[in-house]
C-alpha cells in the first residue's frame, strides 16, 4: 500500500504494524529481567518510577528516530553503517562500526551471564561452584556450533520466542496484583536529577530495538518510493508506536514484581539474580520454578544467539572475511563468552556502564553529529546530542 495514497487519513496509516511487531519482539529480550530490581518502584521510590515511566517513551522514541533519519538521509536504504561512510568516509564508519561490535557483545555477555547464572542458582549449593564454569563451557561449544551455519537458521530458532515471552511476562504482572505492597503508593519519595539520569541507559537497554532499525527504514524506503518526507512520516508514527507498546510491558512489568517484592528480597538478592528467579520464590511448587527457569533460559538464549549475528558482522568490518577466519574468530569470541561466565560479572554494571552508553552513542549521539556534518540541522539531531551528552557525563558530576 503507498504511503502517499494513504497519507490524508491521519497518524495510524503511516504506521506499519507489521514492523511494530518485529521491534517489539527485538526489545523483548533478557534485559527487562532486571528492570524491576533496580528501578521499581520499591527500588528507587514511586515518584521517581513514575517520572521515568512518562520520560521513557520520548527518550526511547529520540534514541531510534535520530538512527532512522540517518538511515533515510542515506536514500538507498543500505544501513547505519554504509551511511555513515557514504557521509563521512571511512574512518568515521570503522568507528561506528566498533561501538556497533562492542555494544553486541556487551549483549551477548550479559545474555550469557544472565543464563548461566540462572541455571546455577536452580541447583543445590553444594554443586553450583562446579556447575557455573561447566555450563559456561559447554554453552560456549554450543554457541559455536549455531553460529557456523548462518544467519538462516539462528533467525529461524529466534522467530518464535520474544512474542510469548513478552506474554508470559504481561501475564505474570497480573498475577502478581494480589501480592502487591500498597504502602508504597503512600510514601513519599524525593526526585534526585542525577539518580534520574543514572536510571535513563537502564530503561533504553530495556527498550531497545536498534538492531532491527536499517531493514524497518530499507522497507519504508520501498514503499514510499524512496520518498524522505515520506519515509520519515511512516517512520516516526510506527517508532513512536513501538516505544508506547514496549513502554507500557517494560513499565507495567518493573511496577507489578517490585510491588511483589519483599525489602529482604531487595537487599538480600544474590548477584545477576533475574526478576522471574525472585518471583518463583513466592510459590513452593517445583512445577512452578521449573517453567520460572525454562522462561529464562529460553529468554536469554535466543537473545545471545540472535546478537551473534551482529558480532559476527561488527567482526567482518575489520578483516577479510572467509570460512577458515570466521571459524577461528567465532571460537575466540565463543571462548571468551565461556570465560565471562566463569567470572560472573555484574549484569546490572554492564548495564549501567557499558550497554546502556552503547545505545545510546549508537542510537543518538553518533547519528545526530554524523546527520549535523552533513549540514542536516534540526531539532532531533539538537535534542538526540543534548540529551545523550547530559546522560553520558552524569557519571562525572558530582
Amino acid at each position: 500500500m503507498s504511503l502517499s495514497a494513504t497519507s490524508k487519513w491521519g497518524y495510524y496509516n503511516y504506521v506499519n504494524f507489521k514492523w511494530v511487531t518485529t521491534q517489539f519482539a527485538t526489545a523483548m529480550g533478557i534485559g527487562i529481567l532486571f528492570v524491576p530490581q533496580e528501578i521499581g518502584p520499591k527500588a528507587i521510590g514511586l515518584f521517581p518510577f513514575i517520572t521515568l515511566a512518562i520520560i521513557c517513551i520520548p527518550l526511547a522514541y529520540l534514541n531510534h528516530k535520530t538512527l532512522s533519519n540517518l538511515i533515510i538521509s542515506g536514500g538507498n536504504g543500505g544501513g547505519s553503517v554504509q551511511t555513515i561512510q557514504s557521509i563521512s568516509g571511512k574512518k568515521a564508519s570503522y568507528a561506528y562500526s566498533l561501538l556497533l561490535f562492542i555494544s553486541s557483545i556487551t549483549i551477548c555477555i550479559i545474555n550469557f551471564v544472565a543464563l548461566i547464572s540462572a541455571v546455577s542458582q536452580s541447583i543445590s549449593p553444594q554443586y553450583s561452584e562446579l556447575a557455573r564454569p561447566v555450563f559456561s563451557l559447554v554453552l560456549g561449544a554450543l554457541l559455536y556450533l549455531l553460529s557456523a551455519h548462518g544467519h538462516a537458521r539462528i533467525l529461524l530458532i529466534t522467530k518464535y520466542i520474544s512474542v510469548p515471552l513478552a506474554i508470559v511476562l504481561f501475564s505474570l504482572s497480573l498475577l502478581l496484583i494480589p501480592k502487591w505492597d500498597v504502602s508504597v503508593l503512600s510514601s513519599h519519595s524525593e526526585i534526585k536529577i542525577k539518580d534520574m539520569i543514572s536510571y535513563i541507559p537502564v530503561i533504553i537497554f530495556a527498550m531497545n530495538f536498534s538492531p532491527c532499525v536499517s531493514k524497518f527504514v530499507e522497507s519504508v524506503l520501498d514503499s514510499s518510493s524512496n520518498d524522505g518526507e515520506e519515509a520519515k512520516k511512516s517512520s516516526s508514527a510506527t517508532i513512536f508506536t513501538s516505544c508506547s507498546i514496549i513502554a507500557i510491558t517494560v513499565m507495567f512489568f518493573s511496577f507489578s514484581v517490585s510491588m511483589s517484592l519483599t525489602d529482604s528480597m531487595l537487599v538480600n538478592t544474590p548477584k545477576n539474580t533475574n526478576a522471574i528467579t525472585l518471583v518463583s520464590q513466592f510459590s513452593n511448587s517445583n512445577a512452578v520454578n521449573i517453567a520460572g527457569l525454562a522462561v529464562v533460559v529460553i529468554a536469554s538464549f535466543g537473545a545471545l544467539i540472535g546478537t551473534i549475528i551482529g558480532v559476527k558482522d561488527g567482526l567482518n568490518q575489520f578483516y577479510v572475511s572467509n570460512e577458515k577466519t570466521d571459524k577461528k574468530m567465532m571460537l575466540v569470541v565463543c571462548f571468551g563468552l565461556a570465560l565471562f561466565g566463569i567470572v560472573n560479572p555484574n549484569v546490572m554494571d554492564l548495564i549501567k556502564t557499558i550497554s546502556g552508553p552503547s545505545v545510546i552513542i549508537i542510537g543518538m549521539l553518533f547519528p545526530a553529529i554524523v546527520m549535523l556534518k552533513n549540514k542536516k540541522v534540526n531539532v532531533t539531531n539538537f535534542f538526540a546530542i543534548v540529551v545523550s551528552g547530559i546522560v553520558l557525563s552524569s557519571g562525572y558530576i558530582n
